[in-house]
């Protein structure tokens, strides 16, 4: 085996992006990108939200993509942060950019397509041609250089339009989903006190009083608030803090999910992947001290694990989506009168709660919306 000739996919979790519509836009809908791994909420991609009155209309905007070889966007949820969620289930939703129909992307972050340097926002690299190698299409690209190995290999790079941002798999447009929050006196009496808690920055359930409090990159804020949303009594107003999730079609999805101690990882996998999964760092083995679950997570993202189902018996059939296991003979094996039904772990699931996992983009900062008074 020329090993030369092997490559390896790394799956990559969808991409999110808020648009900038502070600037007049060219086109509706097709405003340049602002941030990423963000969204916009009411023009703003981070910080308060202020209104008055006890009820306010908002918008939550954004692009998100997949990448190319994980389409189409299977699953969108809004979480409005007042116990409110949106969500669009198992359907197949063209990526949303700002420009479709390119051979050229911003060269930093795979997928988002351009025509000038101007379509790339700060800290995603210039717009360059993108393509794949004549003789190993499963390489991208950008200049021939990056096809040919030394002496041994030359190969030339095929600029041209990726199936992502593809007429047919691209619409250039954002997402815009609308809400109606409300501040009553019977939601001043319901929901908990805001006070000076902290709180981590990607996990607002999670209270903190230094960054090291939060999981790794995560950072200790203030002005969030939990998930319902809390009363601010000094501002005599509800606080809330949206958030969003986007899964693609190989069950992967936004946020952050490499963690430094594996405190929520099936044990079961640890045996699977010579301990790179173990529940606890110091469980490694020595070779394996220090990955952690990187390996499942080269490119961050979470996993929605639940339809990937494994047995512990050889004699047992191997089945993938399905929740049982039958024999080499077809039969369901049974444990104490029930189906053998074992599968990997969700961290996809917009009800997860008290996990380490963080699938959820979380706007940075909140809405006050000042108590109605009659």
């Amino acid at each position: 085996l020329d090993d030369r000739y092997v490559s390896y996919y790394s799956p990559m979790p969808p991409t999110v992006a808020a648009p900038d519509i502070t600037r007049k836009c060219d086109t509706p809908g097709k405003c340049p990108v602002h941030e990423l791994n963000a969204f916009t909420f009411d023009k703003q991609s981070e910080g308060q939200i202020s209104y008055s009155g006890g009820q306010v209309r908002t918008n939550i905007k954004f692009y998100a993509w997949a990448a190319d070889d994980q389409g189409p966007l299977k699953d969108i949820n809004i979480d409005w942060g007042d116990n409110t969620v949106q969500s669009i289930d198992s359907s197949h939703l063209r990526n949303r950019k700002p420009v479709c129909d390119s051979p050229k992307e911003c060269q930093l972050v795979p997928g988002l397509a351009c025509l000038t340097d101007s379509d790339c926002a700060a800290g995603t690299g210039k717009c360059a041609a993108i393509g794949y190698c004549n003789r190993r299409p499963n390489i991208r690209c950008s200049r021939n250089e990056d096809c040919s190995i030394g002496n041994a290999i030359t190969d030339t790079c095929l600029t041209r339009v990726t199936f992502g941002s593809s007429p047919e798999a691209c619409e250039e447009n954002y997402f815009d989903f609308s809400h109606v929050y409300n501040c009553t006196n019977e939601q001043k009496a319901a929901l908990p006190i805001c006070g000076d808690q902290l709180r981590c920055s990607q996990d607002p359930n999670r209270n903190c009083t230094v960054n090291d409090d939060c999981a790794p990159g995560d950072q200790c804020a203030e002005g969030l608030a939990q998930s319902g949303g809390c009363f601010d009594a000094k501002q005599a107003s509800c606080r809330f803090t949206p958030r969003v999730m986007v899964k693609d079609n190989w069950d992967w999805c936004t946020g952050e999910c490499r963690l430094h101690e594996q405190k929520s990882i099936d044990p079961k996998i640890a045996s699977r992947m010579d301990d790179a999964f173990s529940v606890k760092e110091s469980e490694q083995s020595t070779a394996n001290k220090g990955i952690a679950n990187f390996m499942l997570f080269s490119n961050s993202g979470c996993y929605d694990g639940s339809r990937l189902n494994y047995n512990d018996n050889y004699n047992v059939q191997f089945a993938v989506g399905s929740s049982t296991h039958s024999n080499l003979s077809g039969d369901i094996v049974m444990s104490a009168g029930k189906p053998v039904i074992e599968s990997y772990q969700n961290a996809c699931d917009p009800k997860l709660r008290g996990s380490h996992f963080r699938p959820w983009i979380v706007y940075q900062g909140a809405l006050q919306l000042g108590i109605y008074s009659k």
